[in-house]
């Protein structure tokens, strides 16, 4: 097509046909504008296509990284249900000055125990950083991945961190009160115990710090669900 142009504005220039010949250059030139404009929006087209394809693939990643922390959430919250049931127990044989029986040297040790650390994976959430930010088209899906992943997540685990670096203050009254076993604490002098004004806040102290911790958790895990539901819904699209 260009050889042709070419050969039409040689022979135009030769006939002296000026104004003929100005078209036929005109025209040769939009030829080459119009091609280097397809050319570029084929390699625009293909740039955006990989994008949305290494999109999907980090929001997928995502996705399945918010499935494995939301079961970490679950689980740590079951356990301090669990732990705080000894608190509720060791509560009770307080305030209703209960029998004492051997069976409560396990339930004093489980009520001083912090619970489990809790560690959130960040997979996906950190390609996404390397990637850029911008590779989430959805604004409000990309912040609230952002909010997850940089606040929430980080909150958390700072408000357990919190509540375990300040669990040896209550050291000294264990040594003072309780011989340590295995999985056991024995009180030195039971009766003296259940009648300690002190032995009974650290116990309500220690409940009421495990529930804040779980109410986090159960928040977090609320923005989890919703992030979770924000991926699937764009994955869909």
């Amino acid at each position: 097509m260009i050889k042709f142009f070419r050969k039409t504005r040689k022979k135009l220039a030769d006939d002296n046909k000026f104004f003929k010949y100005s078209r036929y250059a005109i025209g040769e030139i939009l030829l080459v504008v119009i091609g280097i404009l397809i050319a570029l929006s084929i390699n625009n087209w293909n740039e955006s296509r990989k994008d949305r394809i290494q999109e999907k693939e980090i929001l997928s990643e995502i996705s399945e990284t918010i499935v494995r922390n939301n079961e970490i959430l679950e689980n740590h919250m079951l356990l301090i249900e669990d732990i705080n049931r000894s608190n509720e127990v060791v509560i009770l044989w307080i305030e209703n000055e209960s029998e004492y029986s051997e069976e409560y040297q396990k339930e004093f040790h489980r009520c001083f125990r912090s619970g489990s650390n809790i560690f959130l994976s960040s997979a996906g959430y950190d390609e996404l950083k390397n990637s850029g930010l911008e590779l989430i088209r959805n604004t409000f899906l990309k912040n609230e991945i952002i909010y997850l992943f940089g606040v929430d997540n980080l909150r958390r685990a700072q408000l357990i961190n919190f509540f375990k670096q300040h669990f040896p203050i209550y050291e000294d009254f264990l040594i003072k009160n309780f011989i340590t076993e295995t999985q056991k604490l024995i009180p030195i002098n039971r009766e003296h115990l259940q009648k300690n004004s002190q032995f009974l806040g650290i116990v309500k102290r220690i409940k009421e710090r495990r529930e804040r911790i779980k109410d986090g958790l159960q928040s977090n895990l609320q923005q989890s669900r919703k992030v979770l539901q924000l991926i699937e819904d764009e994955l869909a699209k």
